[in-house]
């Protein structure tokens, strides 16, 4: 009996290699996409810790104000670090 080329165990392992190369592709995709989420999740912190430490500032700034400039200077200071600790 003469063998005819590879039949259908070769049509088997290309599909499988094709399936195996789709997934790797699909899931180097997925961490790609988690990568770009992660660093623009960073981003979006760092700009909420900043303007949280602003609004401290200036509320600080204002309510120190009343005590003239050397409680404005304080204020300012005392409301910039409570600012940055939430």
């Amino acid at each position: 009996m003469a063998q005819r080329g590879y039949g259908v165990g070769a049509s088997l392992a290309s599909m499988g290699l094709d399936q195996k190369r789709e997934a790797t592709q699909m899931l180097e995709a997925s961490a790609n996409q988690e990568s770009q989420r992660k660093q623009q999740n960073q981003m979006l912190e760092a700009q909420d810790k900043a303007g949280k430490q602003q609004l401290g500032a200036t509320v600080g700034a204002a309510y120190g104000s009343t005590f003239g400039p050397w409680g404005t200077l304080i204020g300012g200071v005392v409301g910039a670090v409570a600012g940055g600790l939430f």
